[in-house]
């Protein structure tokens, strides 16, 4: 029955969030547990989107639990100073086996973890699942643990399942760019077969402009990056590679000044690249410190 939602899903997974809600909205399905997964589906695209404050207002506390768990999610992205509380309420609920045993709320609980760097018990929920975005959740964690190693037996896991999935595509794609090498063309490739199959969506071109500037493509990957900013002008991970792309053109440092400022604005202090940004500079200047105390 699930396959009546596979162009949903895969919409999802691409990044197409206009026909994904065009799908969601059209699609009259008459199971209760398929009329949830939709709805959890949609939920996440507001989260995409960045409509948080929808989803937290839209699922109430006698909704059916995996909307709830899309809503901790929410919450949890909405202000992430509170994630002691959400942590705590993770382990409440987990304490319900209705609860240890749902697959949306086992995601979501490892996605929140995942982003705490707190990978061990990310690992431990997303083991518990057993849908190809709980494996493909794994990839990432274990790219994120610098365990590229563990991130293709996963791949090959999921492989074996299903080679031509879309998010086997796309796990093949991190792992091929987590590798480095030969085989960032290799995930080049991939990206641009996903490109002609699918048509252009913003995690498909940072993807490939990732790959071109790894590759040392930098005019290539502008140009790609140009396009996405096409798409969405706010988009937060296409600001960053914006800003990684044109400090490697050596652009004018306004610019780089400007796709930063933009970044702070709408990706928000706890930007992926923001972090890392801070926490070199911090180790830089302590570096410099140090070396002044010892001269």
């Amino acid at each position: 029955m699930d396959e009546e939602l596979f162009e949903l899903k895969n919409y999802f997974y691409l990044g197409n969030f206009a026909a994904a809600i065009q799908e969601g909205t059209t699609l009259s399905v008459e199971d209760l547990g398929l009329k949830i997964d939709k709805d959890v589906y949609l939920f996440r695209v507001d989260i995409a989107k960045g409509n948080l404050d929808k989803v937290m207002s839209k699922v109430g506390d006698e909704a059916p639990l995996a909307l709830r768990a899309v809503k901790l999610y929410a919450t949890y992205l909405k202000d992430r100073s509170n994630s002691v509380i959400i942590i705590e309420t993770i382990k409440e609920w987990m304490e319900d086996a209705a609860c240890a045993s749902n697959s949306t709320f086992l995601l979501m609980c490892a996605m929140i973890y995942a982003q705490e760097k707190d990978f061990d018990n990310a690992l431990r929920l997303a083991n518990k699942g057993i849908t190809m975005e709980h494996k493909a959740l794994k990839v990432q964690i274990f790219i994120a643990m610098d365990r590229v190693d563990n991130a293709n037996v996963e791949l090959e896991i999921m492989r074996r399942e299903d080679e031509y999935a879309t998010l086997t595509q796309l796990c093949s794609c991190w792992v091929n760019l987590a590798s480095g090498g030969s085989a960032v063309q290799e995930a080049l490739y991939t990206y641009q077969e996903l490109l002609e199959r699918h048509g252009s969506t913003e995690p498909l071109l940072n993807g490939v402009a990732l790959c071109q500037i790894a590759l040392n493509k930098y005019d290539d990957a502008e140009r790609t990056l140009q396009e996405a900013l096409g798409k969405n002008p706010n988009h937060p991970d296409t600001l960053a590679n914006c800003i990684v792309c044109s400090t490697h053109k050596k652009k004018r440092q306004e610019l780089v000044d400007r796709y930063k400022a933009q970044l702070e604005t709408v990706g928000g202090e706890d930007h992926a690249w923001l972090n890392a940004e801070k926490q070199f500079r911090t180790m830089f200047d302590s570096a410099v410190a140090s070396a002044i105390a010892d001269a």
